[in-house]
């Protein structure tokens, strides 16, 4: 007979699906007063997030057993794994390139990330992809699960998409950043915002 207090450590782990997620900055706010609400301290307190560019911070989610949540430093520690491990195991959550070409009315194309919304936000760990937006990359995540691009640089085509982008993200549900990005060897930086008229 095995007893009670082994029964925890003789069950498989839940599997663990990690996904990456664009959030504002605000989330940390947000998740400090949930996590002293639930009681939470020290590394528990703190996400897993990297800044991507001012507003956005590139957070990681964890899927097990069909619930999402944040990732936690606490819950990295617990895990044995690093930040970086931990984004790379959320970049495997889309393993094919998902941007596909959508034309524009009129002539011209953007490209959009075409996954689960819950997935998106993965193509921002894979800079090797840009490559199929054209020269001068330019990323945008207006709102939650909508990640769109193009290749910078025609006056017009970047007229249409801030339009465009700033539209997304006044009228999308969970809107997150009208700022567009663009990637360097250092990693991403604002290339610009769209404002409101």
């Amino acid at each position: 007979m095995i007893p009670w207090l082994l029964l925890p450590l003789l069950l498989p782990a839940p599997e663990r699906t990690y996904l990456a997620s664009v959030e504002t900055r605000s989330v940390h706010q947000l998740y400090g007063e949930y996590a002293r609400g639930q009681g939470l301290e020290g590394a528990d307190a703190r996400l897993s997030c990297k800044l991507l560019a001012d507003p956005l911070t590139l957070c990681l989610k964890v899927e097990e057993e069909g619930k999402r949540r944040y990732v936690s430093q606490g819950d990295l520690q617990r895990w044995e794994l690093t930040d970086v491990r931990a984004r790379e195991l959320a970049a495997g959550a889309v393993e094919d390139n998902p941007w596909q070409q959508v034309p524009i009315d009129g002539g011209g194309h953007y490209h959009q990330v075409k996954a689960d919304p819950n997935r998106a936000s993965a193509a921002l760990l894979h800079p090797e992809w840009l490559s199929t937006l054209g020269p001068n990359p330019v990323v945008a995540v207006p709102a939650r699960g909508v990640v769109v691009g193009w290749s910078a640089g025609d006056p017009e085509l970047d007229k249409i998409m801030a339009v465009a982008v700033r539209r997304m993200y006044d009228e999308l549900p969970e809107p997150l950043s009208p700022v567009a990005l663009s990637w360097t060897d250092k990693g991403w930086r604002t290339w610009g915002q769209a404002k409101a008229r």
